[in-house]
């Protein structure tokens, strides 16, 4: 009397493959992607700490008159020099902080008693 239907349940073979290739050309995209915001978000952290480490030394040469100060950014000691004269602060050395496999070189530049921290990635 009644007649009883197969209900087909599951995926067939192509769909998985084609969300399986979607899947693929996503992570193909986002994935530099990620990297790159990665580097970029790591290298103004490292700024940010250099800015502050000058601070800190503008901040002990007018209690002291302190020119130099080493400081820590990640696991790298950075030694800051001021030029009493012309109010520069310098990154001593090569201006080379290293973060896990993150190489970037840092310098300061001051400019009418402003200083502009930069750090380009390597």
């Amino acid at each position: 009397m009644f007649k009883k239907t197969q209900i087909k349940k599951g995926f067939t073979l192509i769909e998985i493959l084609i969300v399986v290739a979607i899947i693929g050309i996503l992570a193909a995209i986002a994935i530099p992607q990620y990297a790159k915001y990665k580097k970029t978000s790591l290298q103004t952290v490292i700024e940010a700490q250099l800015t502050e480490c000058a601070n800190i030394l503008g901040a002990r040469y007018a209690e002291n008159g302190t020119k130099n100060y080493n400081c820590q950014v990640f696991n790298n000691t950075v030694s800051l020099v001021l030029d009493d004269t012309s109010g520069q602060i310098t990154v001593a050395g090569r201006g080379q902080i290293i973060y896990r496999e993150n190489v970037f070189n840092c310098s300061i530049t001051t400019v009418n008693h402003s200083s502009k921290t930069v750090c380009t990635p390597q």
